[in-house]
């Protein structure tokens, strides 16, 4: 397939004042300041649990070659999805076996979420957002948007990030009730990115104003949680904090309040938290986890180009290296 521009929202940055928000903070990650690395040489610091260890790192096990600027992945109890813009929705078997392709003929599928009803993705070329059931089959279209980024799924209900509005210069986070909608916007921020969900807010980055935001589900003003960070992008939260990467570092950001912490210094590339970790990339192909706390963070693996997007289970990460003939691969914890 010949390469083609894809539709990326603009990436503008205006970095202003939020009131009641903190700033960041620049000091040293608790620990030992270091942003990791596996030993130069010798056994590797984890187990590798049967994959090779060279110059001190799990060589990663690639599961899928080829993929044609694969985007982002989602996980579920058995198999592992990603979007390409081959305009394609590919999945595989946990457990190994062929890829399935489960969707095509999409114009520029991004981000995509999976519960045990669906398959749910933004499709920025077309300006949709659709869903199809978890074996394949018909899509339905949620609802059409001006240029739908990231999407979750949580409690029945899609969200989605909608980054151009026709009717206004503000960017909007959208929520559509399952299994047909319709949507309503939750809040609207003078950009929204990537996005988390809890049972109760929706939390999301702002790329133009350099700002982390939340509202209720249900709507209703936005608060900013933090200010001042260089192109926040992708966003994970428990109940303690919102974990973001961004141009600078990764931080963690208490959710009752107080100044982003750099847990790693560098630009993210890809994040993913379990109980205790954060997983994230790095501009040099490196995946790292650090705990949530602070503290030094440990290399687990490197490919020759960074993630574009990081996934856990209870056993492994796994990531996607986005080129033109990209790959998916997983390492152990």
């Amino acid at each position: 397939m010949s390469a083609r521009v894809l539709s990326i929202p603009r990436l503008a940055l205006l970095l202003g004042l939020l009131a009641g928000c903190g700033d960041v903070v620049r000091e040293e990650p608790r620990g030992s300041g270091s942003s990791g690395g596996g030993a130069s040489g010798g056994a590797c610091e984890r187990d590798c649990k049967g994959r090779p260890c060279i110059d001190g790192l799990c060589e990663p096990e690639v599961l899928a070659s080829d993929l044609y600027f694969a985007s982002r992945l989602a996980l579920d109890e058995t198999r592992v999805y990603w979007t390409s813009a081959a305009g394609t929705i590919d999945a595989l078997a946990l457990g190994g076996g062929a890829r399935i392709t489960l969707a095509s003929g999409q114009e520029d599928p991004w981000d995509l979420a999976v519960d045990e009803q669906g398959i749910y993705w933004t499709d920025s070329g077309a300006n949709t957002v659709v869903s199809m059931p978890p074996s394949g089959g018909a899509t339905t279209l949620l609802t059409e948007a001006g240029n739908p980024l990231g999407i979750v799924v949580r409690n029945g209900a899609v969200h989605f990030t909608n980054t151009y509005d026709k009717l206004s210069n503000d960017e909007q986070v959208v929520r559509v009730p399952l299994p047909a909608g319709p949507a309503s916007v939750v809040a609207a921020t003078p950009g929204a990115w990537m996005l988390a969900v809890d049972d109760t807010r929706v939390y999301w980055t702002d790329r133009a104003s350099g700002a982390v935001w939340s509202a209720l589900l249900g709507g209703g003003d936005a608060k900013a949680l933090a200010q001042g960070i260089v192109e926040p992008t992708d966003i994970e939260v428990d109940g303690e904090a919102a974990y973001v990467t961004a141009l600078e570092a990764t931080f963690r950001i208490p959710l009752a309040g107080g100044a982003p912490e750099a847990l790693v210094w560098g630009a993210g590339r890809g994040l993913a938290i379990d109980a205790t970790q954060v997983y994230v990339g790095t501009a040099d192909g490196r995946v790292l986890a650090v705990p949530k706390t602070g503290g030094a963070a440990l290399t687990l693996g490197r490919t020759e180009l960074y993630p574009s997007d990081i996934a856990v289970d209870d056993e492994n990460v796994y990531w996607i290296v986005r080129s033109e003939s990209g790959v998916l691969v997983r390492t152990p914890k």
